[in-house]
C-alpha cells in the first residue's frame, strides 16, 4: 500500500483552499498510514497541512503504534488537553479547517472553536470518499482473500447444520470458524433467522430451533483490513413450489442488476434492474431496501447502490449485489455477493453456490 502517495493526493484535493486537514475517522487513519486504531473515547487525528508531511496527535498510549507509520506524532495524556495538543501541529491558529463532519463531534468541535474563535470548517468527507472508493490492486487482492475465507467459512459450516439447533448457535460456529481461518475479526454480528423471521432483514439470531423451513445466513469476514459480506438463503427439508418460484425470482433479480453493472454505468440502474425483475414476479413490493453498499476497509462504505445514486460505476468500486424480498407471513430470501467493477464488468468475488438445487439442505 502506498501510503505516502494516498495522503499526497488528499492533500492536493485540499490545496486550493490551503486549509489544513484534521482526519479523525479510524477507517481514514487506516487507509491514509497503514495504522490500526482503537481509540474509544480518546481523541487520535492526523493533521495534514498544506507543503509539509502529516503529523498524528495521540494520546500517549497510542505513540508506540504510530511509530510504524513513519510520521511524527504529538503525544498528549491522560487528564491533559488534546486540543492544546492540536494547536502545535497547525504552526498557527487556522482560519479554516478540513474535518470529517459525519465523525467530528459537537463537543470537539465546540472545544477546536473555543480554542481558535472564528474557525469554520470545511467538510473533507467528500475528498476523502472519493480517494477511498477507488480500489488499487494491492486493495482488490484483500478483497478477494476476504471472500475467499467466508466462501470456505460457509462451505464449512453448512454441513454441520441440523435442524433443531439454534439460530444463536450457528452464528457462534460462523464466527469460530471464521477466526480459526485466519480472520482478523467479523465485519458485523452475524445474521442467521429461520422461518418466518427470515423477513427480519436485520434480525438478530436467537435461541430459535432451525427449521426444517427457510434458513438465511448473512455474514462477514475481515481480512487485512478488508471486508467480504455475503448473503445466502437455504431450505431445510423438502421445499415447496412456492420457495422455488420466489428464490428464482430474487436470483433473477440479481442477475440484472449484475448485468447494468458497468464501467459508467448509473450506480441507480442496477437498483432499477433488480426491481423491475422483482416487478415482473409481483413481488417488487416487498424488496424494501436499498440493492447494495459499497465494501473496502468499512462494510458499508460508497457507492450506495441505490435508486436516488446519482453517480456511475467506474473500474475499483467494490460493491454488493444483494436484493431480497421479505414477507411477513411467509419468511424472506436475501442473496448477495461482492463484486469489483473491472473495465470488463463485475467480477464476482464471493462464490459460494446459489443455483436452486444448491440451496436446499437435508
Amino acid at each position: 500500500m502506498d501510503y505516502v502517495a494516498r495522503r499526497a493526493a488528499l492533500a492536493e484535493a485540499f490545496s486550493v483552499q490551503g486549509a489544513p486537514a484534521l482526519l479523525t475517522d479510524p477507517v481514514s487513519l487506516r487507509y491514509l498510514t497503514g495504522v490500526r486504531l482503537e481509540p474509544h473515547e480518546r481523541f487520535v487525528g492526523l493533521v495534514l497541512r498544506p507543503n509539509r508531511e502529516a503529523v498524528w496527535v495521540v494520546p500517549a498510549l497510542e505513540a508506540e503504534a504510530v511509530r510504524e507509520s513513519g510520521l511524527a506524532a504529538i503525544v498528549y495524556r491522560d487528564g491533559e488537553d488534546p486540543v492544546q495538543a492540536l494547536a502545535q501541529a497547525f504552526f498557527g491558529p487556522p482560519a479554516a479547517l478540513f474535518v470529517e463532519k459525519s465523525v467530528l463531534s459537537l463537543a470537539r468541535a465546540e472545544a477546536l472553536q473555543g480554542r481558535f474563535p472564528g474557525l469554520r470548517f470545511l467538510d473533507a468527507t467528500p475528498a476523502v470518499v472519493r480517494l477511498r472508493r477507488k480500489k488499487d490492486a494491492a486493495e482488490r487482492d484483500r478483497l478477494r482473500a476476504a471472500a475467499a475465507l467466508a466462501d470456505a467459512v460457509l462451505a464449512e459450516v453448512l454441513p454441520a447444520i441440523r435442524p433443531g439447533m439454534t439460530e444463536r448457535a450457528v452464528a457462534a460456529l460462523l464466527e469460530a470458524r471464521a477466526r480459526e481461518r485466519g480472520a482478523e475479526g467479523l465485519g458485523f454480528p452475524p445474521i442467521v433467522l429461520t422461518g418466518r423471521r427470515t423477513a427480519l432483514p436485520h434480525g438478530v439470531p436467537g435461541e430459535v430451533p432451525i427449521g426444517p423451513g427457510l434458513l438465511l445466513i448473512d455474514f462477514g469476514v475481515v481480512v487485512d483490513g478488508y471486508h467480504a459480506d455475503i448473503t445466502r438463503t437455504y431450505w431445510l427439508g423438502a421445499p415447496d413450489g412456492v420457495f422455488f418460484d420466489r428464490y428464482r425470482a430474487v436470483l433473477s433479480a440479481q442477475e440484472a442488476a449484475l448485468r447494468a453493472i458497468w464501467p459508467g454505468a448509473p450506480v441507480a440502474e442496477a437498483d432499477r434492474a433488480a426491481r423491475a425483475a422483482l416487478r415482473a414476479h409481483g413481488l417488487d413490493g416487498f424488496f424494501i431496501h436499498r440493492l447494495g453498499h459499497g465494501l473496502g476497509l468499512a462494510v458499508h462504505e460508497a457507492p450506495s447502490v441505490d435508486g436516488g445514486n446519482s453517480d456511475r460505476f467506474e473500474v475499483g468500486d467494490a460493491v454488493t449485489v444483494e436484493p431480497g424480498i421479505y414477507h411477513p407471513e411467509w419468511g424472506g430470501i436475501r442473496i448477495e455477493d461482492d463484486v469489483v467493477v473491472t473495465p470488463e464488468g463485475p467480477e464476482i468475488l464471493t462464490r459460494s453456490p446459489k443455483a436452486v438445487e444448491g440451496v436446499v439442505l437435508p
